[in-house]
């Protein structure tokens, strides 16, 4: 019996003071579902309703199923059905792969002059964890061929072209003069439409959750909008608005403002196609809090500007940082809708993807690996802030997720 010595921990643990049985009978009786409870369950019962003193015979008797197998006080039992690990003894998930689950009569009694209830175990259960291995190893090696085909193999030929003719040539590469005004008109309209997307998806993410209006239904739809539609149909919707053919476009000629083929044309596409990002990490975090914290501080005198630094801000800090990571990463690598818009002049409004989409058109192969490799790089650092975000997230949501 494989799983005997995990039987035989919790027998001297916990059920040698409450069960005259030996070890194997014991082991016997939970192994089986199909194990007869009643006559025990019907003494149990009959004995613990014996204990309620005349005084508590009216209060209420209930039922419950708790993670115990010993009997207990406490001031109320809910009905609760979460399975009880037994990770606190050994380490693991489940003590040999069993955990326990009975059923308790909670019964009122006299508890230092203050009512408590009793709860006895009437009957327990065993669940034993059964994995396929089969299956386990199976999906393991998908994921591992997948991830390799898809994410480790373009990687490696990004690394291994780049590098094909040298160090000096990839030197020569990421440092001319129309890769380095790419980076840094990439970096300028990332920088611009991550911050005007924290504040614009703070403030909608907050005027949803806090606030009742008609219409919340419809705005939160419309915010998806970026998500849903092509990133070429949103340049060429931008191109008709503030095109030559637009209405707008004398009134911009004359303000001398030019959107079209021009750096402002870049971020605003930029900024409509990673507008969702902030408001969706912060939306459900909102919405889980509540308001009751934030209310019960405004009784107490505080202002707007404390209780947003002070209360929400702890709770929403880390989807915040998250989604700002989201759209840094969907800003730097955006391609469809800075196409349309940008003209491609070569210098003055090309991007990283458009830079290298131009190096790998005049068949300069080496280049255009070599550039592509400054948005990987980004791209890794950007997947470790991820993780270590992620990570940090999880662990504050265990300490209050």
């Amino acid at each position: 019996m494989e799983s005997a010595h995990s039987i035989r921990f919790l027998y001297q643990h916990f059920l040698a003071v409450i069960t005259e049985k030996s070890l194997n009978t014991f082991y016997h009786a939970c192994s089986y579902a199909k194990a007869d409870y009643s006559r025990f369950m019907n003494v149990t019962a009959k004995m613990a309703l014996h204990l309620i003193p005349e005084q508590l015979k009216s209060q209420p008797v209930f039922l419950c199923i708790d993670d115990t197998i010993i009997s207990k006080f406490g001031t109320k039992f809910e009905n609760v059905s979460k399975l009880f690990d037994h990770a606190t003894h050994n380490g693991c998930n489940y003590l040999n792969g069993h955990c326990f689950v009975s059923l308790m009569l909670c019964v009122p009694v006299w508890n230092r002059d203050k009512i408590s209830y009793l709860a006895v175990p009437l009957g327990y259960r065993m669940w034993q964890k059964k994995e396929s291995k089969l299956v386990k190893y199976l999906l393991i090696g998908i994921s591992i061929l997948f991830l390799f085909v898809m994410l480790v193999l373009p990687l490696f030929v990004v690394v291994t072209e780049a590098l094909k003719k040298g160090w000096q040539v990839y030197v020569e590469a990421v440092t001319d003069s129309f890769t380095i005004a790419a980076l840094m008109l990439t970096l300028k309209a990332t920088v611009i439409a991550v911050l005007c997307n924290t504040v614009l998806g703070l403030c909608a993410a907050w005027a949803v959750t806090r606030f009742q209006f008609k219409g919340k239904k419809f705005l939160t739809t419309l915010i998806d909008v970026p998500v849903t539609v092509s990133p070429i149909i949103a340049g060429l919707i931008y191109l008709l608005v503030f095109g030559k053919q637009s209405i707008l476009y004398p009134y911009l000629q004359k303000a001398n403002i030019q959107i079209v083929f021009a750096v402002p044309g870049i971020i605003l596409a930029t900024v409509f196609v990673t507008f969702p990002f902030v408001f969706r990490e912060l939306l459900p975090v909102l919405e889980s809090i509540g308001t009751d914290e934030e209310e019960a501080a405004a009784l107490m005198g505080a202002k707007g500007w404390t209780i947003f630094s002070k209360i929400t801000f702890p709770h929403i800090k880390w989807a915040l940082l998250y989604g700002i990571v989201l759209c840094t990463a969907r800003a730097m690598g955006e391609f469809g809708a800075v196409s349309v818009l940008s003209g491609h002049l070569r210098g003055l409004t090309n991007t990283l993807p458009l830079h290298v989409e131009i190096l790998f058109n005049e068949f300069q192969y080496v280049p255009a690996f070599a550039v592509s490799s400054i948005l990987v790089i980004l791209a890794v650092i950007l997947l470790i802030a991820r993780n270590v975000l992620e990570h940090k997230g999880k662990g504050e949501k265990g300490d209050v997720r």
